[in-house]
């Protein structure tokens, strides 16, 4: 698999990113995609795009019944793209090249 998954935009009003300790994220992945890309469910990563770059966050797979759930943590809101660890970074720097 040389491609991400998802990308998701979270943004926020009536507040900065300064102000936000923590924000807890969930999503889910198709399990049919995971299957698909013959990946493992425990390389699954959330990244945040911030300061010009992508940091992966802390991801927590949660549990499994038709599709995979998961938890990230984040000190910000604004991009994040879903995908697995390390082609998701691999795929994301050559788009931004």
């Amino acid at each position: 698999m040389n491609k991400e998954y998802q990308y998701i935009k979270i943004t926020h009003t009536n507040i900065n990113n300064s102000q936000i300790k923590q924000a807890a994220i969930s999503f889910v992945v198709e399990k049919k995609w995971i299957t698909d890309n013959n990946e493992d469910k425990n390389n699954i990563v959330l990244l945040r795009y911030n300061n010009d770059k992508w940091q992966e966050l802390e991801t927590t797979y949660s549990y499994l019944d038709t599709n995979y759930y998961y938890k990230a943590k984040s000190s910000g809101l604004s991009y994040f793209a879903v995908g697995t660890k390390q082609k998701v970074l691999d795929e994301i720097e050559k788009m931004t090249r």
